[in-house]
């Protein structure tokens, strides 16, 4: 297939599909409430720049992981004088680019039709096109090199699933590959998969991942906001030492003794089930889920209601909301773990730094995983489960660097965090550990932004 033929037929699609669109839409409109938000944007009627002597650079990411990774990079950018132009596939994406970059025009990405890509180059003059990670859109990519608009991909990541469902469809990808003009990709295994999926091996290279490139967090603005999270799980340190010790557990148990310690353990970008089945493997553990304040940090805010709706396990336990709405907080009972729900934007990087071991989330659920770098920011060891295919590359250099450890189902969990409960100093020695691969692996971003200024700064192709 070539890109003059897939362009083709994306465009017969687009005429077939158009009548359908206008019929359907104010039905779905009606029903579904979280499409009517920003739904001129998905039609390509947002992120108009202000200057208009000047041809901007469209820069996609998918969310908000991608947006705080690639927000360094975005910002040097903008900084260097670049015009620039952000779009986001999800919400929270474009929450987070608005907060961040309040001068920049931010959109959510247009419907990937034909018929709403070619007016959005035309109306904004968009030169050239950055991608961040994995964000191949046919119709987007087919419409730009139709116009000659350089596309280039950084901190490019194909999973090792995502790689084998691509490789299904390589007949029809390898134009929308081979059309890249450059791909800065995250690790060896990631340049690999690109060079099968038909990339030119001269556009290709290893610039490392950014997500290691990540910013301390800023004192003036953190500052007061950690002292505000301190304040909040704190409260709840009067409880442990009030509970039980080995002799008032239940007859036959088998305790390894009295303890008055306890340990905040974070589920970061936590997914409902496997939140769940998380909460009740400790359950089955009456004196190490007594010792436990767990602090779960969901990956979807709106899915949080249907989530609480559903209660199962979690209607047996004390859980309060950070906001403080919809509280839960009986008289806290004498076993189970304390539960507390980050149900606001932006904190959980300043409450990784409050808390003593992290549960990396996505990996207990075949989600495929959520970046752990944040909490190797903070110097928490971490705990994985079987499913990390989406971040491989990240888990696997935290383990090989005794930062992070895998284990095979919600059982091993329980078992990890026991040991890190009753062995302060060898949770202290993981979580050192972690931080050093970190700092070890930075150095991704200025690489990176070496390439992009090239790409940018590359005289323009001819008939574009």
């Amino acid at each position: 297939m070539t890109i003059r033929s897939l362009l083709r037929a994306g465009k017969l699609l687009n005429l077939l599909l158009w009548p359908f669109f206008l019929i359907f839409l104010p039905f779905v409109l009606l029903v579904v409430p979280k499409a009517r938000p920003h739904i001129r944007e998905r039609f390509g009627l947002g992120a108009t720049s202000s200057k208009k002597d000047r041809e901007p650079t469209l820069f996609h990411l998918a969310s908000l992981g991608e947006a705080n990774a690639a927000s360094p990079l975005i910002r040097k950018l903008a900084e260097e004088g670049f015009p620039l132009i952000l779009t986001a596939t999800s919400e929270s994406g474009r929450s987070a680019l608005i907060k961040s970059f309040p001068g920049l025009p931010v959109s959510l990405l247009p419907l990937d039709l034909p018929g709403i890509w070619e007016p959005f180059w035309l109306s904004r003059r968009i030169r050239r096109v950055i991608l961040f990670e994995t964000e191949i859109w046919p119709m987007m990519l087919l419409t730009a090199y139709s116009r000659n608009i350089p596309v280039m991909v950084v901190n490019g990541r194909l999973s090792p699933g995502g790689f084998a469902a691509m490789m299904r469809w390589r007949f029809f990808l390898r134009p929308l590959f081979a059309g890249l003009s450059m791909v800065l990709a995250g690790s060896a295994d990631d340049r690999d998969r690109y060079l099968k999926m038909g990339v030119r091996e001269e556009v290709l290279s290893v610039t490392g991942n950014l997500k290691w490139d990540m910013p301390p967090p800023d004192p003036s603005s953190s500052g007061g906001l950690k002292e505000d999270l301190s304040s909040w799980i704190s409260r709840f340190e009067n409880a442990f030492s009030g509970r039980p010790a080995s002799g008032s557990l239940p007859v036959g148990y088998q305790s390894p003794g009295a303890f008055d310690g306890y340990l905040r353990v974070v589920l970061g970008s936590a997914h409902p089930q496997e939140t769940l089945r998380i909460l009740d493997a400790f359950l089955k553990d009456p004196w190490l889920s007594s010792r436990l304040h767990f602090l779960v940090a969901p990956r979807h805010l709106q899915k949080l209601p249907e989530f609480l709706k559903e209660g199962g396990v979690l209607s047996s336990l004390a859980f309060e909301l950070r906001s403080g709405k919809g509280r839960h907080d009986p008289d806290l009972p004498s076993r189970g773990p304390i539960v507390s729900i980050l149900d606001t934007h932006g904190e959980l990087r300043t409450l990784y730094g409050l808390c003593h071991v992290a549960i990396t989330g996505g990996t207990f659920d075949r989600i495929g995983g959520h970046s752990p770098v944040e909490a190797a920011s903070a110097g928490l060891p971490q705990i994985a489960g079987p499913w990390t295919d989406h971040v491989s590359t990240l888990v696997d250099r935290l383990a090989e660097g005794g930062g992070l450890v895998r284990v095979k189902n919600e059982e091993e969990l329980a078992c990890r965090i026991k040991w890190f409960l009753e062995n302060p100093d060898g949770r202290e020695k993981a979580g050192m550990m972690a931080q050093e691969v970190f700092r070890s692996e930075q150095g991704a971003l200025s690489r990176t932004l070496a390439s992009v200024r090239r790409f940018l700064l590359e005289p323009r192709p001819e008939g574009s």
